[in-house]
């Protein structure tokens, strides 16, 4: 049987997509920096979806949700690949000026690149929630951080649960699906 597309992206679908993106995140490490303080910057390692926003000079998904909570957030989203050293300054910066700097990966422990310059910016900065996306595996190789949230996805719903606990309108209830080892 083939199923019913026209259900998808309509609103009780979407709300559906929202509440089990919300039930899936995992507060995993808690040193009280949420919801986040004035004074927080953002480091994003964007995904490959982003790169055509970013090439134009625009902001991703994410950084837009988070500044719908926070609007003068200052934000640096480095490209899925091959980081430019102006843009890396920039996150460095970032990471040493902010009181707490929000870290968000994507599949950093498979990415050499993104795990080395991740633990440089956390070695850095004063205090670091790190938002692991896409998958939780990068909270095993980014213990340092002061407080770790997952969301086992990308999604548009999972970046939006994300923004909801660094918010601090959302108090995670999720479980990890896996053993993560540091």
């Amino acid at each position: 049987r083939t199923p019913d597309l026209t259900l998808i992206k309509k609103p009780d679908h979407l709300q559906l997509a929202l509440e089990a993106a919300r039930a899936g995140t995992v507060l995993l490490k808690d040193n009280g920096l949420l919801p986040l303080p004035a004074g927080a910057a953002l480091v994003e390692f964007a995904s490959q979806l982003d790169s055509g926003i970013l090439e134009s000079g625009g902001v991703t998904g994410f950084a837009t949700a988070l500044r719908q909570h926070y609007p003068n957030l200052p934000s640096v989203s480095l490209g899925s690949e091959g980081y430019a050293p102006s843009v890396v300054a920039e996150a460095k910066h970032a990471a040493q000026t902010a009181d707490v700097l929000v870290l968000a990966t994507r599949s950093a422990n498979i990415n050499p690149e993104q795990l080395t310059l991740a633990k440089q910016l956390i070695g850095i900065a004063k205090q670091v929630v790190l938002v692991c996306l896409r998958n939780p595996y990068d909270a095993a190789v980014l213990m340092d951080a002061s407080t770790i949230i997952c969301t086992c996805g990308d999604s548009e719903p999972s970046l939006q649960a994300a923004v909801e606990v660094l918010a601090g309108q959302l108090k995670p209830t999720g479980k990890l699906p896996v053993a993560i080892a540091a």
